[in-house]
């Protein structure tokens, strides 16, 4: 399977600046990418990318910039299903027992893996973003300010 990575800036990017030669180490996608390849089709991805951002209320897509507006994001189905599944998981590992503790590793180190995934899913996509570390889509939507343009350059896609 494939997800995309988008190269944002606050200011428009150069075409020259698009691509930047992306090591698979010392990334967050190390992990879990095989390889890492230039999109073969950046207006499809882009487009793809603003009808999600529109349908889940999360901002809109123009001119190849994202802006987003958060005053919608309480409305958002992307942030609320993945908040009542935090805070389920949550609730299950907050009210186990001393001894499902100290005998139930498999079972709480699973528990915490969905918890963390409910905040940042490892296997979604991602923004290659101010550091130029990747770092997921929940994350970039938690982070970036709203209303401010960020300029989408090259676009990749990782497999894994």
């Amino acid at each position: 399977m494939y997800s995309n990575i988008y190269l944002v800036r606050e200011t428009p990017i150069l075409k020259e600046d698009c691509f930047i030669d992306f090591k698979v180490c010392n990334m967050p996608l190390a992990s879990i990418s095989s390889h890492i390849e230039v999109s073969d089709n950046p207006k499809l991805h882009i487009e793809q990318l603003g009808k999600w951002l529109s349908q889940n209320h999360l901002g809109e897509l123009r001119e190849n910039c994202i802006l987003l507006s958060q005053d919608h994001f309480p409305e958002s189905e992307y942030f609320e299903s993945r908040y009542l599944r935090f805070k389920e998981i949550a609730g299950q590992l907050a009210s186990i027992s001393y001894e499902r503790f100290i005998n139930d590793f498999d079972w709480i180190f699973e528990m915490l893996f969905q918890v963390s995934q409910q905040m940042s899913d490892a296997y979604e996509d991602y923004v290659c973003w101010d550091s130029g570390i990747p770092v997921t889509m929940s994350e970039f939507l938690r982070k970036a300010q709203p209303g401010t343009p960020y300029y989408i350059g090259g676009i990749y896609q990782y497999h894994y």
